[in-house]
């Protein structure tokens, strides 16, 4: 045992010993200072140190400053802006009682920062902003980060900071995410360059101490909730670019007087509601439609503008409501619909113009208001009557009764008036509102005058004691439920029910009366000459309509599972929307040759039509009209004959979606436009020709056509839309006229045996997975029009061996040509690549930068070598194949001539010396 701890002492001795052995030698002076992209100083660990004190001088002001740490690193991130010299000293020893010399004086210059906190992101090629960090006070956004571009703040990136008071953001900046300075309290100005396009829903919501903030020109929307709340924003201007103006989207800012450009369109509910200081708003000549509440709650709103030219329509719910300052409006010409309550409680107004072109007036539109206050009963504001104060006051009222320059009745004006009797309208009157009259449970007669043009839904809803019913020649529209629930109502002997003028009937317009009573023979019910339905739990089969039949009202025959056919149709020059909507057993129809238009829905699901006789001088195709009829297989648009006014035939959206027996159709020359999804799912449609008539084809349009084998494509279409062509799987060549300038994303996604692809010499935009998959093509040659490619464009174009790329090219998308394992990319001398994702050539292929493209873009014609402008050659890199030489319809390459007159193959390109000049040699086939 002693001679255990003998060994152990001196074991213990001699440690000490070479401690103090080294110890005599001091600590070695601290090494290899550096600076990381976080501004973290560090250096060599220093042996047997235990501490470092770090010395940080600020060169201008001389101030210095010392700290210690246990660690190599030291953060800098807190240091002003400035230069600075720091120096390092190790510190050892039992008591800190052993030092180092300073390390070498490290010269470091503190660049600005925000203090905010930034993410990678599209294929970690820019930086976007994710958090605010510790910036506050004035907060400038750079361009730069770490040497990539800032081009996004995240949503929420800056919400309920209480530190920032100013941002100036940099140009570069493009997008400013959802609720990006959301509560942002002490923020009072903001700078944005004009490289943002797009604000992101509720991004300045809140911040009630801005005062200032500019909209930049190339932003298109004010978002929902921008800047509402901004309580100490009393003044901004809106570029001309702005489209549309979202929900509250200035709502209970301090703003006293707005302009809105006259390039908007759209004005959203709320938009500009509850603003204290608001005095004066004047709407630009583009806005057609006021959203609800759009104006609203205004206390000191006093007058409202419309531009000369106004293309104003609409006029929303509530749009002024109690705005009581408000008065001397002038409703410009050509607004249609005014709904309900829209002056409802602005009290001063008394005086208002309204125009002749409005065709509807809501309810209780100016109640509570000047006009309202100062009328004795029948409340008129310009030629609408628009209130009636003591409705139950009148048993019978003549037409002497009204303003005889009257033309309109605006909804609910006598609704459940517990006395009327009987009501004369005078000649001037155009338009009977909704629910005028509903529930007048004692109304017998009604007499309309000459000029009655629309009866409006539901405006004699359940007037069950109404059996005389005078309507006037001239009449054109009867809407939905109109007469639903008059159950005493009937068919005159003496004279139709329904005027031989009127166009439309509504669903169930007259529903419940008695008329449905008293079908005909075939169980049909009529109005007049009108069908307005059918006797249900019937077995209708094969129908002969009256001889006489004029129309045929909305859905009529609405889920008549029995029916199969109706002789006379082709007697109907009107047929209401759905009229045939899911008879899933009519098997044939032959149209009147005149009938304009096939509404919406007419013949929707009718699973069974097989044959439809179509008329001469048809103009309009409604959605979805032969939605789902499965066993139609062709149709002939060829021999229409259109009026020389007539724009031509429109195919509405979805219009043949779903007909999966249709293997031809035949548009002709007459086609104006084809709407989304048209022909969606036609999975038996080999063929079609569209027109030059015909502008754009739109999204969906022949999406899931997997036996379409043959597009032609008219020299008048400008678009093609997104999905327009998707998985048509057996589509064999495509060629695009020289018109076309946009293709939208997956266009022509996976139309895997399309062999030959030819691309108009007007293409502008390709969109993300335009031509994703197209495996079989082997030549692509790209316009010299070409701005933009979009991601996963070209994916699997494998069988591709040269793309030539014009220098006008200036985005390429993440993985556009992953896939394209054989291509080498020849890229036109001038192209600038700074817009191209890192990722554009995500397989790695081979790249001959500064070629001289021929004038047309289909061969080359020189190459000139700089540093760095061979990529990816195998002779350089692990790739798989190596570079191959262009291709030149009609001739062979024979290789590159250098200056001196040597001819070197495409393999030795990467070999040339920078500056060189090759030129393609070319010798004609044959």
């Amino acid at each position: 045992m002693k001679k255990v701890r003998v060994l152990l002492m001196a074991v213990c001795t001699l440690l000490l010993l070479l401690a103090v052995t080294s110890c005599g030698d001091g600590l070695k002076a601290p090494a290899g200072l550096t600076v990381d992209a976080d501004n973290l100083l560090s250096w060599n660990a220093v042996d047997l140190a235990r501490t470092y004190t770090v010395e940080v001088k600020n060169v201008d002001s001389g101030e210095t400053v010392t700290d210690t740490t246990g660690k190599t690193s030291y953060a800098l991130s807190k240091l002003e802006v400035g230069d600075y010299e720091i120096r390092v000293m190790a510190t050892g020893g039992a008591d800190h009682d052993l030092t180092s010399p300073w390390s070498a004086t490290f010269a470091f210059h503190r660049d600005y920062e925000s203090g905010c906190i930034y993410e990678l992101y599209n294929a970690n090629s820019e930086y976007r902003i994710v958090s605010a960090g510790s910036a506050g006070g004035e907060v400038l956004i750079e361009s730069t980060y770490r040497g990539k571009p800032v081009t996004a703040i995240a949503d929420s990136a800056f919400k309920g900071n209480r530190r920032i008071e100013k941002v100036v953001i940099e140009n570069g900046m493009r997008t400013i995410g959802a609720s990006a300075f959301y509560n942002c309290s002490q923020l009072t100005s903001v700078t944005l360059p004009d490289s943002v396009t797009s604000l992101g829903v509720s991004v300045f919501q809140g911040c009630r101490a801005l005062t200032t903030v500019n909209v930049p020109a190339q932003v298109s929307a004010i978002p929902d909730f921008c800047f509402s709340y901004c309580r100490s924003l009393s003044s901004l201007t809106l570029p001309d670019g702005i489209r549309t103006i979202g929900e509250t989207a200035f709502g209970g800012t301090a703003l006293t007087e707005v302009t809105i450009p006259d390039g908007t369109v759209y004005i959203g509910k709320y938009a500009y509601s509850n603003m204290n200081e608001l005095t004066a708003v004047s709407v630009g000549r583009g806005v057609t439609s006021l959203g609800e509440y759009a104006f609203s709650e205004n206390v000191k709103l006093a007058t409202i503008t419309f531009a000369e030219g106004s293309a104003l329509k609409t006029i929303g719910n509530r749009c002024f409501y109690n705005d009581p300052q408000l008065n001397g409006v002038v409703i410009p010409d050509g607004v249609t619909d005014i709904d309900d309550c829209a002056f409802f409680g602005c009290t001063a107004l008394s005086e208002i113009s309204i125009p002749d072109s409005v065709t509807h007036m809501g309810l209780r539109v100016f109640n509570a208001t000047g006009i309202y206050a100062s009328a004795l009963d029948f409340v008129y504001a310009g030629r609408w009557l628009v209130a009636v104060k003591n409705p139950d006051a009148y048993t019978k009222i003549e037409a002497t009764a009204f303003r005889s320059d009257m033309i309109g009745i605006s909804d609910a004006c006598f609704r459940q008036a517990a006395n009327l009797e009987s009501v004369t309208l005078p000649a001037s009157v155009q338009t009977v509102g909704m629910v005028a009259f509903q529930r007048c449970s004692k109304l017998v007669e009604f007499r309309a005058g000459n000029g009655l043009l629309r009866i409006q839904p539901s405006a004699f809803n359940l007037c069950e004691e109404l059996t005389k019913l005078i309507l006037n020649d001239g009449l054109e529209e009867i809407d939905d439920y109109v007469f639903y629930g008059c159950t005493k109502l009937a068919n005159n002997s003496l004279r139709s029910i329904v005027p031989k003028t009127v166009t439309r009937i509504g669903y169930m317009a007259f529903g419940e009366t008695r008329l449905w009573n008293t079908p005909d023979e075939n169980n049909i019910i009529y109005a007049g000459n009108w069908v307005v339905g059918y006797k249900e739990n019937t077995n209708l089969g094969e129908v002969t309509l009256s001889e006489n039949v004029a129309g045929i009202a909305d859905y009529a025959f609405m889920d008549c599972t029995t029916l199969r056919s109706l002789a006379n149709l082709s007697a109907c020059r009107y047929i209401g929307e759905g009229a045939f909507y899911n008879c899933t057993d009519l098997f044939s129809v032959t149209l009147h040759p005149y009938l304009p238009e096939l509404k919406n829905y007419v013949f929707y699901n009718c699973t069974g039509l097989g044959q439809v006789i179509l008329p001469y001088c048809l103009e309009t195709i409604g959605q979805m009209a032969f939605y789902k009829c499965e066993s139609l297989t062709k149709l002939d648009f060829s021999e229409m004959v259109l009026d020389e006014d007539s724009d031509g035939l429109v195919v509405g959206t979805a219009a043949f979606y779903g007909c999966i027996s249709l293997r031809e159709i035949l548009l002709g020359d007459k086609v104006a436009s084809i709407g989304a999804a048209s022909f969606y799912r036609c999975s038996s449609l080999q063929a079609i020709t569209l027109p030059d008539t015909v502008r754009e084809i739109p999204n969906l349009a022949f999406a899931f056509c997997p036996e379409l084998r043959r597009v032609t494509i008219g020299g008048g279409v400008g678009s093609i839309g997104d999905y327009a062509f998707y998985k048509c799987t057996n589509l064999q060549s495509l060629t695009l006229p020289d018109t076309v300038k946009a293709i939208g994303k997956s266009a022509f996604y996976k139309c895997t045996e399309l062999k030959t692809l030819r691309l108009g010499n007007a293409l502008e935009t390709i969109g993300d997975y335009a031509f994703y998959g197209l495996e079989n093509v082997r030549e692509l040659q790209l316009p010299g029009t070409l701005k933009s490619i979009g991601k996963y464009s070209f994916k699997g174009l494998s069988r591709i061996q040269i793309l030539y790329i014009p220098k006008g090219v200036a985005t390429i998308g993440g993985n556009a040509f992953y896939g394209c394992y054989n291509t080498t990319f020849y890229v036109e001398d001038g192209a600038d690549m700074s817009g191209w994702n890192i990722r554009w050539n995500s397989s790695n292929r081979p790249v001959v930068l500064h070629a001289d493209l021929a004038e047309d873009g289909s061969y080359v014609v020189s190459v000139t070598v700089t540093e760095g402008s061979i990529l990816n050659d195998r002779r350089l890199t692990d790739a798989i194949t190596p570079i191959t030489s262009p291709v030149r319809a009609g001739y062979t390459f024979d290789g590159w001539r250098r200056e001196d007159g040597t001819v070197v193959p495409t393999s030795e390109l990467s070999e040339q010396a920078v500056g060189t000049t090759l030129t393609a040699l070319w010798t004609p086939v044959g």
